[in-house]
Parts: C-alpha cells; sequence; structure tokens
C-alpha cells in the first residue's frame, strides 16, 4: 500500500514538473524577440531618423543580456544592399560589414608601433563573438536586426542608447567592399553620424609616439669647444709661421 502511494506521488509530482516547464517554456516564446530582420514587434522604440538618402530610421530596445538595434530603410530590392556598423567594445573596437554581395566581415580595432595610424586590423570573415545581423523586409523595405550582447559591449552597453556611440553607414549601391572612411563616394550612401569629426574611429591617435622612449642629446659643452677651437687656431698661425716654406713680409 504504501510503495503504491509513493508511485502516486512520483507520477504527481513528475505531471506537475512538466506542466510547469511546459507554462516556463510558453512564456519564453511568447515573450522573446523573433530574430528575422523584421521590425515589427512592440519592444522596437524609435532611437533616431536619419532623411537623408538612402533615409532610414533607427530602432531599439534591450533586455539584461542583450541589446538590439533595428534599421528600416527606405530601399525595396535587394541585390546590392549593403550596412556597415561600428562601435566600442569591452575588449576590441568593431567595425562590421554586411552586404547582399559579400555576405560578413568585420575588423576589430589594431594600435600597433609600425602602423600607429592604421585603426583597424586586416578584415576578417563572419561576425564576432557576440554579434548577429539579419537582414529582412519591414512594411516592403529593406531592414535589419543587429544584437550584440552586453557581455561583448562591457561598460559601452551599461547606458544604452543614450551613450551607445553608433556609427552606421548605409548604400543600396554597395560592392562588398569597405567604404566606411570614404565621405564622397559614388551613388546613393548615408552616414551616420553625417559629419566626420564625430566618427570616433577615423580621428583616434594611437598613443604610440607617447610610449616610444624619448633619449636626451647630452649638454653641448659649447665653451669647452670655443676654447679648443681656439687652441687649434692658436697652434695652426704659430706652425705656419715657424714653417721653412712660410714667407718674411
Amino acid at each position: 500500500m504504501n510503495s503504491m502511494y509513493r508511485y502516486k506521488k512520483k507520477i504527481v509530482l513528475m505531471a506537475l514538473l512538466i506542466v510547469i516547464q511546459a507554462l516556463f517554456f510558453t512564456s519564453i516564446v511568447t515573450h522573446a524577440q523573433t530574430i528575422n530582420g523584421v521590425i515589427d514587434e512592440t519592444p522596437w522604440t524609435i532611437w533616431f531618423e536619419d532623411s537623408a538618402n538612402p533615409s532610414y530610421t533607427a530602432f531599439f530596445y534591450e533586455n539584461d543580456t542583450t541589446v538590439f538595434i533595428g534599421i528600416v530603410t527606405n530601399i525595396t530590392e535587394t541585390g546590392s544592399n549593403q550596412i556597415q556598423i561600428a562601435f566600442k567594445a569591452a575588449q576590441n573596437d568593431f567595425a562590421i560589414l554586411y552586404s547582399d554581395i559579400s555576405g560578413y566581415k568585420f575588423k576589430p580595432n589594431t594600435i600597433k608601433p609600425d602602423s600607429s595610424f592604421n585603426y583597424w586590423a586586416e578584415t576578417r570573415l563572419g561576425l564576432p563573438t557576440g554579434v548577429v545581423i539579419i537582414q529582412g523586409v519591414t512594411d516592403g523595405k529593406i531592414s535589419y536586426e543587429i544584437c550584440i550582447s552586453k557581455e561583448l559591449l562591457g561598460k559601452y552597453g551599461e547606458e544604452f542608447p543614450d551613450k551607445f556611440n553608433l556609427w552606421l553607414m548605409y548604400t543600396p549601391e554597395g560592392s562588398g567592399g569597405w567604404i566606411w572612411s570614404i565621405i564622397d563616394t559614388e551613388g546613393e550612401v548615408n552616414f551616420y553620424p553625417e559629419s566626420r569629426s564625430d566618427w570616433w574611429f577615423s580621428f583616434v591617435e594611437s598613443d604610440v609616439d607617447d610610449k616610444i622612449p624619448v633619449f636626451h642629446a647630452p649638454e653641448i659643452p659649447y665653451g669647452s669647444i670655443l676654447s679648443l677651437f681656439s687652441m687649434l687656431v692658436a697652434y695652426y698661425a704659430i706652425s705656419k709661421k715657424n714653417s721653412p716654406f712660410s714667407s718674411n713680409v
């Protein structure tokens, strides 16, 4: 009898556990953001609008682990669309490119003695760990969802989006190459911020020069050199006077 009771109790507990897990899973699915490049869920809030050509609107939201950036352009066709972003992170800064033609590429920052004014390292294929970028279509327009983990951002994600230092470039006429350092390009391209002076990565001066040891030349003993020079002149004059080849006036 006791064994049957314990068996029924075990069955009931297992059933309750299954129900709790099912409810928990349903809650996650209901409240999770679907990452598909479409900016249509309620959590999105307008961040800023850029009316230059091609225009786009930026959206944002965040949860405990991730910041989300949504970009909706005014372009309706795929083929050569290209988006590039740059931001500061805990261990590295990153420039990231997503192109209809070349796919995903990124560059971490680099500070090297032999390339003190080359802020970005060589291009790498793919995306940095902790970053997801998906292209989609929102209301017939090309759009993007960008997800960046807060662990990757560190302190730079603490006051998102107010103090999140984002650089953004979009063009519907990209070739798959990096054009983030160019202002005047052929075709339509829109930068944010528009002013190059606000592109933090373009003008970050390396502190390599400050780390190079400064060797101070020893002070020149001008007085001693002058005295030595005078002695040499006097010795030359006396030698010339006593020379058998010198002429007497």
